[in-house]
């Protein structure tokens, strides 16, 4: 063989041997023992690992070809550590086996979080005391890669980076919750991080770093991003999860955030979701800058209380809450904002909402200027909830339809007329309109404890359906006024139970009735209201300010209020009374109701209208507190009538009407009205 065949036959050879050396299969490794890779051991890097029922460690970063959970395999890291960091073309989790990383959050650090409370991390914690101390909240909500933090009693969720090239089949668990291994009651530690990033996303499985669930005080949710090319079959809404703690019935902490991200798309979605709960003292996620940019996109609240804590967060594509409790602190505008299912949204920096508004079975308290979609007149429907604490110039003509609210605390200039169409409207402050049409089950009322609420309305309208009702608008009770189980006075005297039970003095102006009732010890005196009507009050349904009987049916009976009404024109078949509550044993004094006119158009006002004693029922037996006082005046005569009514009743112990006559000798005289 001459040289150059001899070389040839060298290059060939080392040729195939390259080859050979390429197709070979790269060597996999199975793990079937309890295993720990450290930071520093590279060994298995760049190869096939398979997980057989055992629990592989593994610290730091590291690359793998591919990896699988097989038969009770657990893949974690350890406790304290700075979390895992794996970079893999697949990743199979079959529905046995899970990345479990609870409990491997940071070390519990002195005075961070104290006492019995719990700690945070996307969501805040319990706070047990007031002198107690929960961390603030932390970590980006786009690439999270914080520990969940510790309290004295359990441990937060670790931490994990995954970043899977090709497919992630997960149909057991990601899991970096905070533990429950110690106290299941108080000091609940937040879930901690998961950072996924996957081609393809399937399989039923789960993806969660809740908080600890204990009862009492559980811990913060953590955080959860997922960014992703494809999904086949995974319900990214129902298999991601970042809850707080919560056990049973029990309170719960702040849910955690969880970002998700169509890579083919600009902006991802926030979802902050919790368990569902009506624990009024549950705990918030507060929102802030976070250090990956500014928050612009779509934000969805489910069972959850968001504070949008930071200034820098001012434009959002939309926020949609379900069941969810949104607090606005700062100025925000906003593409669309839906607020469903009893959800609330305390406005206190101004609001501008450009396109999509909708507020159903929800409310929205405005306490700032605001711009909305609006039309006239603007109708409140749909179980909406207004209110209005600040004066919105462009509303002048309003509709408040069926099983909905709206509230009004500040007076608006240019709101002229309101039709209540089977809703509520609660004044907080007095006001004036052209036209109020109250109609199918419609209510107005005053607040609580509101004492000179004005109307001033050139015609009203009230259908048999509706009314103006201030039944149990009355003034707080007073300790010491009203005592024993006694019934409370106003234009009439309430009812003594015991020799030594005390009731208030007789009180009011009866030409001038302003007065609230006053509250017994479990029932609300009646309300207050002035209705000046210069044109026609046109009544088919009621005007009432009574005392209530939602307190007790039997004893506490507290007093009517007050109705001053100034009408050009009185029509209708409908009432007015401000009667003492019709509890059975100890019934309220009547109010008092004055009412001065022009003209009567089929309006009797010795049976329409009325301030009588409480009485629980017709019996003539039955006890009745002391009458009010109607005080009648056609505004042609001088001079109006006094009259004192109640109902017809022969029981001894009947309350009294007291009533002060000036004279030159300045004498009392008490006259009792049992008729």
């Amino acid at each position: 063989m001459n040289k150059a065949i001899h070389n040839t036959v060298i290059k060939t050879t080392i040729i195939c041997f390259l080859l050979f050396i390429a197709v070979m299969p790269v060597n996999a490794i199975t793990i079937n023992l309890d295993t720990t890779i450290t930071s520093s051991d590279f060994s298995n890097d760049n190869q096939d690992i398979t997980i057989d029922g055992a629990i592989l460690t593994i610290d730091g970063t590291h690359t793998f070809l591919d990896i699988q959970l097989i038969n009770g395999a657990t893949l974690t890291h350890t406790q304290n550590t700075s979390g895992l960091d794996l970079t893999m073309n697949s990743l199979s989790i079959d529905a046995t086996s899970k990345i479990d990383l609870t409990g491997k959050g940071r070390n519990p650090v002195t005075g961070e979080v104290t006492g019995l409370s719990s700690a945070s991390h996307g969501g805040q914690g319990i706070l047990c005391l007031v002198s107690d101390i929960t961390n603030a909240v932390y970590g980006d909500l786009r690439q999270p890669n914080a520990l969940g933090t510790s309290t004295s009693r359990q441990l937060g969720g670790g931490s994990a980076t995954l970043n899977v090239t090709g497919t992630l089949d997960l149909n057991g668990q990601i899991i970096a919750n905070g533990s429950t291994e110690g106290d299941s009651y108080w000091g609940g530690a937040s879930g901690g991080s998961i950072w996924l990033t996957a081609n393809t996303l399937s399989g039923v499985g789960s993806i969660e770093a809740n908080g600890s669930n204990v009862l009492e005080a559980p811990g913060g949710g953590g955080r959860v991003a997922v960014y992703y090319d494809n999904l086949s079959g995974f319900d990214l809404n129902t298999q991601v999860r970042a809850f707080s703690g919560k056990r049973n019935v029990g309170i719960q902490a702040g849910a955690g955030t969880v970002y998700l991200k169509d890579n083919a798309q600009t902006l991802g979605e926030i979802r902050i979701v919790n368990q569902e709960s009506t624990r009024a003292d549950n705990g918030s996620t507060p929102l802030f800058q976070p250090a990956s940019g500014i928050i612009v996109e779509a934000i969805t609240v489910i069972n959850a209380i968001v504070e949008i804590q930071s200034s820098d967060i001012t434009n959002l594509s939309s926020l949609t809450a379900i069941n969810s409790d949104i607090l606005q602190p700062h100025d925000l505008i906003i593409d669309s904002l839906i607020l469903t299912a009893n959800s609330s949204w305390s406005q206190v920096g101004q609001l501008t909402v450009n396109t999509t508004y909708q507020v159903n079975n929800s409310s929205i308290d405005h306490r700032a200027a605001f711009n909305i979609p609006e039309t006239t007149p603007y109708v409140i429907s749909n179980g909406m909830r207004v209110t209005l604490n600040t004066p919105h110039d462009n509303w002048v003509n309003i509709e408040v339809q069926n099983n909905s609210k709206l509230e009004i605390n500040t007076a608006q200039a240019n709101l002229d007329i309101l039709t209540i169409n089977g809703g509520l409207v609660d004044f907080g402050v007095s006001h004036s309109f052209t036209t109020v049409t109250v109609e199918n089950n419609g209510i107005l009322t005053h607040s609580a404890g509101f004492a000179g609420f004005t109307l001033d309305v050139t015609n009203l309208t009230i259908d048999a359906t509706s009314k103006i009702d201030i039944t149990g608008k009355g003034r707080n009770h007073v300790t010491g006024e009203v005592t024993g189980v006694s019934a409370a006075s106003h234009g009439g005297q309430g009812i003594l139970r015991a020799a030594n039970d005390i009731t208030n003095a007789v009180y009011g102006d009866l030409r001038q009735p302003i007065d609230l009732g006053t509250s017994g010890r479990f029932n609300l005196g009646g309300g207050s209201i002035t209705l000046n009507v210069t044109g026609t009050l046109d009544l088919n349904g009621q005007i009432i300010a009574n005392g209530s009987t939602e307190g007790s049916t039997s004893w506490y009976g507290a007093s009517g209020g007050s109705i001053w009404l100034t009408a050009n024109t009185l029509s209708g078949a409908g009432s007015i009374e401000a009667n003492g509550s019709n509890v059975f044993e100890i019934p309220g004094g009547g109010g008092r109701v004055a009412v001065y006119y022009d003209n009567l158009s089929g309006f009797d006002l010795h049976t329409q209208v009325r301030a009588f004693g409480g009485k629980s029922n017709t019996n003539i037996t039955q006890i009745q507190g002391g009458a009010g006082t109607v005080y009648l005046k056609d505004n042609a005569q001088t001079l109006g009538e006094i009259r004192i009514v109640n109902q017809e009743s022969t029981h001894i112990n009947n309350g009294i009407l007291i009533m002060a006559l000036r004279h030159c000798s300045n004498r009392q005289v008490v006259l009792s009205m049992n008729q």
